[in-house]
């Protein structure tokens, strides 16, 4: 299997005043990692990808806060396709530390849907053969 790695600085935005990362700020940085994921690895940038009337939302998402992140840190966020349905893509979630300690672990779905009609559709083609390469 392969994984997508995004390592991300933490910076003051993303702290609470102790300099912790404030956990909302995870899924932002999530958000962040499954924009890079599908712009590097499935060639469908989120311009592309609302230009053409299509959206990815988060259908679930679970995750376990295991140890703070604070200010300065390097944290690595891997993303990990790990199920193809016909609409949508479950990821398994790690956010570690530069040593490998996990931060987050968890897992969530992304949901492909035609914006216009409010529905699902089917994971397009290209990106489901992409995607089996990395599940398989």
């Amino acid at each position: 299997m392969k994984e997508f790695t995004v390592p991300y600085k933490v910076r003051f935005q993303h702290c609470d005043p102790a300099g912790m990362v404030f956990y909302p700020r995870y899924y932002e940085m999530i958000n962040v990692a499954v924009e890079d994921f599908f712009e590097q690895v499935l060639e469908m940038p989120h311009a592309w990808i609302c230009g053409n009337g299509l959206g990815i939302p988060m259908r679930s998402i679970n995750v376990e806060f295991l140890k703070p992140s604070y200010l300065g840190d390097t944290i690595f966020i891997h993303l990990q396709p790990i199920k193809i349905g016909n609409s949508s893509v479950q990821f398994s979630l790690e956010i570690t530390f530069e040593s490998g300690e996990k931060r987050v672990q968890g897992s969530f779905t992304i949901v492909f849907v035609n914006n216009l009609q409010k529905r699902p559709i089917s994971v397009p083609q290209e990106a489901a053969d992409r995607l089996r390469m990395m599940v398989a």
